[in-house]
């Protein structure tokens, strides 16, 4: 590079979880073949949102998933997600260790806003994450139940 080039760089993030190590490692070379072939698709994360259309003020048109609220969290919380184009939703609640202890949405969407109550009553106080996984995104983010 020369004084005054610029670079772009991507970073991702990718995990996977399998039976046992050997079949994680497959897991995980599965989840780069896709994070490599839908590159383009995830770059839009960078994009500036354009603006939100009139029906819906909360829309951006990109792919969202707001902080839990409230923050820490006794009972439940609410979970506020959006998605720019109809497709297969999952929402998933995960401990700690990586087990999935709720299934919140697996269904097919419409582009929309959407908020979800997570009712957290029969689970031990501690970190929990919430994943979306579309086609083209898998989000992660961290909350706290206390007593």
């Amino acid at each position: 590079m020369n004084p005054g080039d610029t670079q772009d760089l991507i970073l991702a993030i990718v995990w996977a979880r399998g039976k046992d190590h050997l079949d994680s490692i497959t897991e995980l070379r599965k989840v780069g073949r896709f994070v490599n072939e839908d590159l383009a698709q995830l770059t839009r994360f960078d994009a500036f949102p354009e603006e939100p259309p009139e029906e819906n003020p909360d829309a951006t048109g990109f792919y969202l998933m707001r902080a839990n609220y409230p923050e820490p969290f006794t009972e439940r919380t609410t979970i506020r997600y959006e998605i720019p184009r109809a497709e297969h939703v999952r929402l998933t609640v995960h401990d700690v260790l990586g087990r999935e202890v709720a299934v919140l949405v697996d269904a097919e969407q419409a582009p929309d806003v959407y908020d979800v109550t997570f009712e957290a009553g029969a689970l031990p106080a501690g970190v929990y994450l919430y994943r979306l996984v579309t086609r083209t995104v898998v989000i992660t983010r961290r909350m706290v139940k206390v007593r």
